[in-house]
Order: C-alpha cells, then sequence, then structure tokens
C-alpha cells in the first residue's frame, strides 16, 4: 500500500497560546496538535463514551460545588440521580450529532458507566450529607479594592501571557490557610498521578500564581470515588514547567514553517487514543502487533460484497471488514479504518465509533 497517499501533512496556524492539555499532547506527539490545529483535520476530533462521561462527571461535581442540591437534611441521592440523567442525555444527543449515521448505544451500555454513576453519586451523596461540601456561590465573590476574586474559583479560565499558558482548574479553593488546586479525574481506574497528570497540575499551579501572586501549598486530584490525592508544589519544579512550556511552543512554531513539517513519535501508548491515525503515514509505517490498537486496518480493497469489503494487506494476505455507516469503498480503494473489534478469523468488524478513511482509487 502505497504511504505516500496515506499520509496528509497538517498546516496549522502558529501557537499563541496553549492550554496543559495540549502541552502534554506537544511533548509526546506534536503532530497530535499540529493536526488539532489544521481546518482539513481537526474534525476527525469527536466525543466518545469516555470523553462523555468525564464531561458528565464534571458537571455533575461542579453543579454541587457551586452549592446546587436538595435542602439541607434531604437525601441527595434522588436529587444527584436525576441531573445524573439529564447531563448523560445532553452527551447522548451530542454523540448521536456528531455521529451522524452510527447507531450511538445506549448509556446503560457504555464502558464504566454503572461503575461510574455509583462511585460518583455515593461519593457526592456522602459529602453534601456530612456537609463536606460547602455551599460555594455560582460567581465568585470580590474582595474589593482592586484585589483578586474571592475563592473558590470553579473552572474560572486563567491566563498567563508571558508563558502563554492558559487553563480552567475545576477548582481553586483556600482551606485553613493553605491554598488548593483541585483537579477532577473521572476515571475509575484513576491510580497513581501519572507524568501528564502532574504536569497539567504544575501549569495550573504557575496560571493560579500568576492571578493571585501566590504560588498553591498543594495540588490535589479528585477521583469519582471520593479519594484525593495531594501532590506537595515545589517552586523549582514549577518555574521547570514553564520554561518547558517556552521551549515546547516555540519549537512547534518553528516546525510549522518548516518543508518536513511537524514531526510524529509514533508509540503504542501515544497513538493508542489519538484520532488522527487514519490520516498519519507514520503511525501506519510504525505500528506492531503487539500494539493496543493492533485491530485497526490498511490496505486496498480486493472485492465488494453486502455490508462487508475483502482489503489485501501487506504481506500479500487478506482480510474482511464488517462495515458500519453509510460510508461504502469500492474496489481498489485504499481503506483506512480504526478503533475495530476482532469478528472471527480474518475478520474485523466497525464498531459505531470506528473511523473509516476512503482513498478513491486512481484510475
Amino acid at each position: 500500500m502505497p504511504l505516500t497517499r496515506v499520509g496528509v501533512r497538517p498546516r496549522p496556524a502558529p501557537i499563541e497560546k496553549i492550554s496543559p492539555s495540549a502541552l502534554n499532547r506537544i511533548l509526546e506527539c506534536p503532530r497530535q496538535v499540529a493536526y488539532a490545529r489544521d481546518d482539513t483535520t481537526k474534525e476527525l476530533q469527536r466525543p466518545t463514551t469516555r470523553t462523555a462521561l468525564g464531561l458528565a462527571a464534571h458537571g455533575l461535581t461542579e453543579a454541587v460545588s457551586r452549592g446546587m442540591g436538595p435542602p439541607s437534611g434531604v437525601d441527595p441521592t434522588p436529587w444527584l440521580e436525576e441531573e445524573w440523567d439529564a447531563l448523560i442525555a445532553a452527551q447522548l444527543e451530542l454523540l448521536q450529532l456528531r455521529w451522524p449515521g452510527r447507531d450511538v448505544p445506549p448509556a446503560r451500555s457504555w464502558p464504566g458507566f454503572a461503575v461510574t454513576k455509583v462511585l460518583l453519586i455515593r461519593s457526592l451523596a456522602r459529602r453534601l450529607s456530612d456537609g463536606a461540601m460547602l455551599s460555594w456561590p455560582a460567581v465568585s465573590r470580590g474582595h474589593g479594592h482592586g484585589g483578586p476574586p474571592g475563592l473558590p474559583w470553579i473552572e474560572r479560565l486563567l491566563e498567563d501571557s508571558t508563558s502563554k499558558l492558559f487553563g480552567a482548574p475545576d477548582r481553586v479553593e483556600e482551606v485553613a490557610g493553605r491554598l488548593r488546586v483541585v483537579d477532577l479525574k473521572s476515571g475509575v481506574h484513576q491510580g497513581e498521578v501519572t507524568q501528564a497528570q502532574r504536569r497539567q497540575l504544575l501549569a495550573y499551579a504557575w496560571l493560579v500564581k500568576c492571578a493571585t501572586g501566590r504560588l498553591p501549598d498543594e495540588l490535589a486530584i479528585l477521583d469519582v470515588r471520593g479519594r484525593e490525592t495531594v501532590i506537595a508544589v515545589d517552586a523549582a519544579e514549577v518555574a521547570a514547567l514553564v520554561v518547558e512550556v517556552a521551549s515546547a511552543v516555540e519549537m512547534f512554531n518553528q516546525e510549522c514553517a518548516t518543508p518536513s513539517g511537524v514531526p510524529a513519535r509514533p508509540a503504542a501508548g501515544v497513538c493508542r487514543w489519538c484520532e488522527f491515525r487514519v490520516v498519519c503515514a507514520d503511525y501506519w509505517s510504525a505500528r506492531e502487533d503487539d500494539w493496543p490498537s493492533h485491530a485497526d486496518l490498511a490496505g486496498v480493497v480486493v472485492e465488494v460484497g453486502f455490508n462487508q469489503v475483502e482489503v489485501a494487506v501487506d504481506g500479500g494476505s487478506t482480510w474482511r471488514l464488517l462495515l458500519a455507516g453509510s460510508e461504502k469503498p469500492s474496489t481498489d480503494d485504499i481503506i483506512l479504518a480504526v478503533d475495530l473489534e476482532p469478528a472471527g478469523y480474518g475478520t474485523s468488524r466497525m464498531r459505531w465509533h470506528s473511523r473509516l478513511r476512503i482513498l478513491p482509487a486512481q484510475r
């Protein structure tokens, strides 16, 4: 298969400001950020059930943090369940909008749905019942005299024009005189703090310092069980992060202007959740059979059947792909399909969220 036809070279605009999540991506694989900033490829970013669960969990936690909930002394569980259902319904509607022609599954069948709902609602109900959640106002109070708004801040956008960082920490609070940054992680398997998570928290620490003139005393990750993992703030580590940001942005902007473009750094962990695999020739040339995305398929269509195609792949063998949705390739087209599932010997099946890219045959 001619990889020269598979790859799309991104042509992104230079970075003027960068979020902590984009910083993590640019350090792992600058090409991902380039694709996300290119008008011709950025639409490949679509929500999944994983992101939908995360947004719903953040939304419910934020609502409680802003003081919403039933009257004091009333069991909060029914209210939490009603709010959760409304948030999930909105996320399901968004999935259906962004994946036209696909059969988006009901929320109850989403991976991790039941355990995320149970753990989160149990945690928030316990906090509401125990009074551990303060009744925080929807709008931060001001100190007056031109000082910074009163804490806590709930997803308040912070920016620093010098470092070009911007972001909205889930919560910035002061408890017993200690300034804290709290970040909610909705994954049910949250364990040790990863390097990417630590980098994100350090970036938030710098933004809080820029906004308040004071470096936070501690950073915390809050999981859906209500457990906090606290990290002490090291001023030298925060300063090093700011230098890393400046270097990463400068390098990215220089690479945007070079003939070779922004490089890719394909690796199993880096590429696993990347939305841009279908346009990245470096991914297809680097991937190995033991990568988590081993079921991805690239080849030339040699036969078209009813809702399935036979595909010639590298090495001379053929592979059957069971199709989903309205996209239908023709014989001699090149196809690239990702996020598939095995369906028997020599066969893969597209799932509702599988991406299929079709390159028409050159005739």
